[in-house]
């Protein structure tokens, strides 16, 4: 009989994809209920592009990962924003947002995808 054996995955296979550090600019109320997070690169650089439609996903603790769209100017290349409506009966990533989050602080994000890409409806 023979045995089948693999090898563990390589650092690379596990490695998170795209990832960088972003620094809350700041978290402002903009309506009742509805937080505006703007967020920029640790290190100042420009930060990756979007187009409208786009969402990021934020890693807000050890097992708190959530979707947010993006909004504002997508020609920005220095920061990206989220609009948050504070939800108390969601699974905990618009609470936490609506009272953990602060200006200063540093969280993971994943670069911008977009699964809703606009398209010209032409006339």
């Amino acid at each position: 009989m023979t045995e089948l054996t693999t090898s563990p995955p390589t650092a690379a296979a596990i490695t998170p994809i795209d990832e960088l550090e972003v620094i809350v600019e700041s978290v402002e109320t903009i309506a009742d209920g509805v937080r505006l997070v703007t967020l920029s690169s640790k290190e100042g650089d420009a930060i990756p592009r979007w187009e409208p439609g786009a969402h990021i996903d934020l890693l807000l603790d050890a097992h708190l990962e959530r979707q947010y769209s993006l909004c504002g100017d997508h020609e920005d290349s220095k920061h990206w924003q989220v609009a948050v409506l504070r939800d108390s009966s969601s699974r905990g990533g618009s609470e936490w947002l609506h009272t953990r989050l602060h200006a200063g602080d540093v969280l993971r994000a994943r670069q911008p995808r977009n699964n809703f890409p606009l398209v010209d409806a032409g006339s």
